[in-house]
């Protein structure tokens, strides 16, 4: 559970359950120069380790990208090419023609008439 942060704190997130809770009780039980000083150190913290979470995420974030890219290329690419090598399969009509062979290949017109040269669009 969250408590929403007061307008004038000028925070954009609400502030977690415990860290309000704590604020409460130094109010309580510190007197007032006490309780600014614990404020302060309690806000420092909080910030801090929100800044380091998201520094953490980062790196964890770049780290589990690099192993998902290396993953799908090496367990998933890499095997799917090397079978379709060793059966000899030949996708994109690549394999070199031979001796007084062409890689042209004839094709027939689909309609000769002449409302398709009127109307080209």
């Amino acid at each position: 559970m969250r408590i929403a942060a007061p307008a004038c704190a000028g925070r954009k997130r609400p502030i977690p359950l415990p860290v309000a809770l704590a604020y409460g009780a130094l109010a309580v039980l510190l007197p007032v120069r006490a309780r600014i000083a614990a404020a302060w150190a309690l806000n420092f913290a909080f910030n801090g380790l929100s800044e380091a979470s998201r520094v953490l995420a980062f790196l964890l974030g770049r780290a589990l990208l690099r192993a998902a890219i290396f993953v799908t290329y090496y367990c998933v690419l890499g095997p799917a090419a090397l079978v379709s090598r060793l059966s000899g399969a030949d996708d994109l009509g690549t394999r070199p023609a031979g001796e007084g062979r062409s890689f042209f290949v004839p094709k027939e017109p689909e309609d000769d008439r002449e409302e398709r040269f009127l109307r080209q669009y």
